[in-house]
């Protein structure tokens, strides 16, 4: 009897609150994490700040990030990072990637820190003009920013404030005077071309360009270069102990006196960002 009393009690005693959680349906419950899906999700996040950080140009700014395809080597790493507890520090660079490349394409705020670097002389007799490498194609033709330059130099020559051309050869490129030389004969204008090099950087420009003024006896050059690049490379030339008149070329990329497309100023932020960069690196070097 008292058997039978005690299975009763225990079929009418309500479940406790660990039955009850063990009966509860499995649509209540929590999907467990999955490393895959964590690792896609990483994946496609670090690829996201990936892109955001090309467009306002930081992987420029390490030679070591300056490959076709460090954006895999970047995917296999969040995709990593997401699978342990530092995803929240992948959330932290792509937010942060993403709120900067909005904040620089959606307001002007850049045109004022960009004109800042702009440096222009007025034009004046001098020994050469030099207009400053840029690229080389593998065709031999000079690339968008090489050709404003030199069409600047073109122009001062044709105007009398020069009487030859200096380029520098930027390594491992080929040389760029076939195509100058031929752009001259096309359009009629006859002066000497020479060249020094190779070269990787402005400061290498600069003393090379310094030392061949040195053993012809030149007193100053015409420094032709994009408008942003202006100032770091009239300092530089200074440093190097040669005295330069400062010319723009066009600027082809980005109007600095408009800017009114999301695109035209994360073109100018990437420039701005390069050069002031630039200009903390050349002064830690000694350059300036």
């Amino acid at each position: 009897m008292t058997t039978r009393t005690a299975d009763r009690d225990s079929r009418a005693a309500p479940p406790t609150d660990s039955q009850s959680a063990s009966t509860e349906a499995p649509s209540d419950r929590l999907p467990d994490r999955s490393p895959l899906r964590d690792a896609t999700c990483g994946l496609i996040l670090s690829l996201l700040a990936w892109v955001c950080a090309a467009l306002i140009g930081l992987p420029s700014l390490f030679p070591v990030l300056r490959t076709d395809y460090t954006f895999l080597l970047a995917g296999l790493l969040g995709a990593i990072l997401y699978c342990t507890r530092l995803r929240g520090v992948l959330w932290g660079i792509s937010g942060s990637l993403c709120a900067t490349l909005l904040l620089v394409a959606c307001t002007p705020l850049i045109r004022g820190p960009a004109l800042s670097l702009v440096s222009a002389d007025a034009p004046q007799r001098c020994d050469a003009v030099v207009p400053l490498s840029s690229d080389v194609l593998a065709n031999g033709r000079l690339n968008e920013n090489g050709e404003a330059r030199f069409l600047r130099a073109l122009e001062l020559l044709r105007e009398g404030y020069a009487p030859r051309i200096v380029l520098t050869r930027l390594a491992p490129r080929t040389s760029a005077i076939p195509d100058v030389q031929e752009q001259m004969r096309a359009l009629g204008i006859e002066a000497p071309v020479e060249e020094v090099g190779p070269i990787n950087n402005t400061h290498e420009e600069a003393v090379l360009v310094a030392r061949l003024a040195a053993a012809r006896g030149w007193s100053r050059v015409l420094l032709v270069t994009n408008p942003l690049h202006t100032a770091r490379a009239g300092a530089t030339f200074s440093r190097a102990g040669l005295r330069v008149v400062v010319c723009p070329c066009v600027e082809r990329r980005f109007d600095l006196n408009e800017l009114n497309s999301p695109s035209q100023r994360i073109q100018v932020f990437s420039s701005w960002l390069w050069e002031v960069v630039g200009w903390r690196v050349y002064q830690l070097r000694g350059w300036l």
